[in-house]
């Protein structure tokens, strides 16, 4: 896809799609590019393949919601809003081959030889009723207060995806748009179905979970420990008990 030094260059851009603050260039909207060990959480962290995407269209979204042509339903963001998206592995090991992927040149002869898929197969009906993922959500507030929300699924590449794409076309074919205002131009799926899409995702088996803590005094933070369950939680049942036993996602200092 990205065939020349230009079009990598623009994909690196951290606000490719809007959004940018003015006097940017924090460091926190830079994508991840090694493996870091999050001394706040306990967990190794690496970059995540998709967040080139994700961080650029919820950034998108930051924009369009706070323009002043939005609903006024849709609560703007703060103006030092900043996302970002990273992978977490439960070994140094694990996180720096995440950090550092086989360049396109090995990937192309792994393919050939038959050690990895071509393009357009896909896997198989039983592996992907076998597959799952996990994100947990951190969210920071002005006043340091934090929020975690998780969602989980089956299998992300396939299953989960066609769902998403799928329940957002049925929603706009239906005129199931977010708010009063409509929206037009380019514009991204929160921002153009909002709560609507969430709840119709729930309806279809996405598990989205709010953590929220109501009047709880402005200096709570997201502990450890609920991270960890989080991320043991997305598990399977069979390997659950195994993962909980040896403490392979728990903070190192439990």
């Amino acid at each position: 896809m990205l065939t020349t030094p230009e079009l990598q260059a623009q994909f690196d851009q951290p606000f490719l799609l809007g959004g940018e603050h003015v006097g940017s260039g924090r460091a926190q909207d830079t994508d991840l590019k090694h493996a870091t060990f999050d001394m706040r959480l306990g967990i190794w962290t690496a970059p995540f393949g998709m967040a080139k995407i994700n961080t650029r269209v919820v950034r998108r979204s930051v924009a369009l919601l706070a323009d002043p042509s939005a609903s006024s339903e849709l609560s703007p963001f703060s103006a030092q809003f900043c996302y970002n998206e990273m992978a977490v592995a439960p070994t140094e090991t694990l996180a720096q081959k995440l950090a550092n992927p086989p360049v396109p040149e090995v990937v192309a002869r792994l393919i050939s030889e038959g050690r990895l898929p071509k393009p357009g197969s896909g896997p198989s009906a039983e592996a992907r009723a076998k597959s799952f993922f996990g994100c947990v959500f951190i969210g920071k507030a002005e006043n340091a207060r934090e929020v975690m929300v998780t969602l989980r699924g089956g299998d992300p590449g396939y299953t989960e995806t066609s769902k998403m794409v799928s329940e957002s076309a049925i929603c706009l074919a239906l005129g199931l748009h977010a708010g009063k205002q409509r929206r037009f131009g380019v514009i991204t799926p929160s921002v153009a179905l909002g709560d609507t899409l969430i709840t119709i995702l729930r309806q279809a088996g996405l598990d989205f979970q709010v953590n929220s803590f109501g009047e709880a005094s402005c200096d709570y933070k997201i502990s450890a420990e609920s991270v960890a369950s989080a991320f043991i939680s997305f598990l399977p049942k069979q390997n659950k008990a195994d993962l909980e036993s040896k403490q392979k996602f728990l903070p190192a200092k439990l």
